[in-house]
């Protein structure tokens, strides 16, 4: 390869600025660094991201050999090498991620680099595109550490509640009347499930922490017995706030499922959904919750509606996303997050509006399955 020469390096710098003259505007307004090479190898363009990250002013750069002379600690077979050998066939195409030692600063920069060559004007050029992930990647790390404190925390207490409803249901502790029995069954299931949502959300965080999607459980499921478990396990909750909480066309009479409304997907994570739509409801609701499950053609619709303030209009997809409209309660808003989430992953949808009651109304609509996937759970059983 000839080189050309700085002095040429910087003539074709001009005449690129000269026969599009928004070209440095636009990669100055990058939020990468950017660095234009000619065949040679030498800088044409360097944008203003990739001076404040370097510390080198474009004016000392442009004309000059980029791997030899302006960052020579780059000069590694996946970026120079292939440079070199690659940039004549117009076949460059090289990322990695790279930890940048400056004198200036008391740890490296940790970059991904991305170096690929395209046409202009007849000739070929290389862009050197640089992404600063130093800020990212010590707040994953944080995050992770964050993550495995907390999980940690969480089971070392909810251990202590197992253990000691375990005790309970048993009778260790002594006799029990019939309600007290019931009562410590149910905080005994609960707590088994949200041992279950740990372990399953650890899962997918360690699976998303090593760039791979969590595994996908697609078990014979029935709905109506986890709304029914829901509406139990919260029922104590709404009776203490005055709220009526009301599964329609269920018989509290007959608290084991007496239908199936199959479907199909992760247990732990359709009961999270339902959950979290009834303990949002109640969060809201003046003085009645009314849930609805409902099967046709299109699969299964599960409504959870309240008689609460209602969604602001404009809101309502905005809080599927996370985002906290005027006259929120305390919380984070991740319980919707999540249930569109899981909605999703299982081929559904969920949409929210105005309740018949005048609040809220929350519709999870999920795909259906054959009526003989789900039975009706054995008396004295919980979840199918």
């Amino acid at each position: 390869m000839s080189d050309p020469g700085p002095d040429s390096s910087i003539a074709r710098r001009q005449a690129l600025l000269g026969s599009h003259p928004l070209l440095e505007a636009l990669f100055d307004a990058l939020p990468v660094g950017v660095v234009l090479l000619d065949r040679a190898g030498r800088v044409v363009l360097y944008n203003r991201y990739e001076e404040r990250l370097a510390r080198r002013r474009r004016q000392d750069v442009v004309g000059r050999r980029f791997f030899e002379e302006v960052a020579p600690c780059t000069d590694v077979r996946e970026l120079a090498g292939a440079f070199r050998e690659r940039i004549a066939d117009d076949a460059l195409d090289v990322t990695v991620d790279f930890a940048f030692k400056l004198a200036f600063l008391p740890r490296p920069r940790e970059v991904r680099i991305v170096l690929r060559s395209f046409p202009l004007e007849g000739d070929t050029f290389a862009a050197f595109v640089v992404e600063d992930r130093t800020e990212r990647l010590r707040l994953e790390r944080e995050r992770d550490a964050f993550a495995s404190v907390l999980v940690h925390d969480l089971r070392g207490d909810l251990a202590g509640v197992l253990g000691y409803a375990a005790l309970l249901r048993e009778g260790a502790l002594g006799p029990l009347a019939p309600m007290q029995q019931d009562a410590a069954v149910k905080l005994h299931d609960a707590a088994r499930a949200l041992d279950g949502r740990i372990d399953a959300a650890l899962d997918a965080f360690r699976l998303r922490r090593k760039g791979a999607a969590p595994r996908a459980r697609r078990d014979p499921i029935n709905l109506h017995a986890l709304v029914i478990a829901a509406v139990s396990l919260l029922r104590p909750l709404a009776l203490e706030r005055g709220v009526a909480l009301d599964y329609v066309g269920w018989d509290p009479a007959r608290p084991f499922p007496d239908r199936a409304v199959a479907v199909t997907g992760d247990e732990e994570r359709l009961a999270a959904v339902v959950e979290n739509l009834l303990g949002n409801a109640l969060k809201y609701a003046r003085a009645r919750v009314l849930v609805e499950l409902s099967t046709g053609p299109a699969g299964v619709v599960l409504a959870v509606g309240d008689d609460g303030p209602g969604v602001a209009p404009g809101w309502e997809a905005r809080v599927l996303e996370g985002e906290r409209p005027p006259g929120s309660k305390p919380g984070h808003g991740l319980g919707l997050v999540s249930t569109r989430q899981t909605a999703e992953a299982h081929g559904g949808r969920v949409v929210v509006g105005r309740s018949a009651l005048g609040g809220a109304r929350i519709e999870v609509a999920l795909p259906g399955a054959p009526a003989g996937d789900a039975e009706p759970a054995p008396e004295g059983g919980g979840r199918t």
